[in-house]
């Protein structure tokens, strides 16, 4: 019996380029064992964007450095509960000196795999670090190591799992005909 949720460990720790690749090996072994149901799921797992695989190898290699940011989010939040703006201003000085140093390192595990995460990246991946602070569902994912692609918070609710990934829509602030995630970090994500 093959068991899906390893599958997808060892296909979301993967460099993208050869994600669907594997995937399609796994599948393959998968029908010979005549385990029709894992075969299935693991053919609908999707590919990650470099953004979203560049977060998975955080989470894989910097696991302790990944939860210390995301339990910041919970201290943020009951801070703002309570009001505390001493609090508040040392925790957000702190989320914003975590984040910054756990973007460069994404950058210098993404660089270890050969590959490297242009500017739009790099502020993808601190957005997606700082959703992930205020989304539990969304943290969990990034802890898992499963995460599809950028992710954005605008400060109202959480961010929901629809924002995990990047999905071309027209937004009132864009240009017309220019879609959120065109430009160079887009581009890159859709050669990936």
């Amino acid at each position: 019996m093959t068991n899906v949720d390893q599958v997808a460990d060892e296909l979301y720790a993967l460099d993208p380029s050869g994600f669907v690749a594997a995937r399609t090996t796994r599948v393959a072994e998968a029908k010979a064992s005549k385990d029709r149901e894992a075969a299935t799921a693991i053919a609908r797992l999707k590919k990650p964007t470099v953004v979203g695989w560049a977060v998975n190898l955080l989470a894989r290699e910097l696991p302790d450095e990944v939860d210390a940011v995301l339990a910041l989010g919970d201290a943020l939040q009951r801070a703002q509960r309570r009001l505390d703006a001493e609090t508040l201003r040392g925790l957000t000085e702190q989320r914003q000196r975590l984040v910054r140093s756990l973007t460069t390192r994404a950058q210098k595990l993404v660089r270890e795999h050969g590959r490297a995460l242009n500017e739009s990246a790099l502020r993808e991946v601190s957005q997606t670090l700082h959703a992930a602070m205020a989304d539990r569902e969304l943290a969990d994912t990034v802890r898992r190591g499963r995460l599809l692609g950028a992710a954005t918070y605008s400060g109202f609710g959480p961010s929901g799992l629809e924002a995990v990934e990047d999905r071309p829509e027209s937004h009132p602030g864009n240009r017309e005909g220019e879609s959120e995630g065109e430009g160079e970090g887009g581009r890159e994500a859709e050669r990936a």
